[in-house]
């Protein structure tokens, strides 16, 4: 495995565990106008897949 590679598994576990260990409020607005916690989680999701994909790696099934 590559370091780039590590990190991103690294930063994507840490981002799990904050979202897993919060009482998050999903439907929360955020700093961002009219979008939700929900909305930037999916987008953050969305954009590292796309990502990945790009890169010619298969990301998987969606979350």
């Amino acid at each position: 495995m590559t370091d780039t590679a590590q990190r991103f598994i690294e930063r994507a576990d840490a981002l799990a565990a904050i979202l897993h260990s919060s009482d998050q409020q999903w439907d929360a607005p955020t700093p961002c106008d009219g979008w939700t916690v929900r909305d930037v989680v999916a987008h953050a999701i969305d954009s590292e897949r796309d990502f990945l994909t790009r890169q010619g790696f298969d990301p998987g099934a969606s979350p």
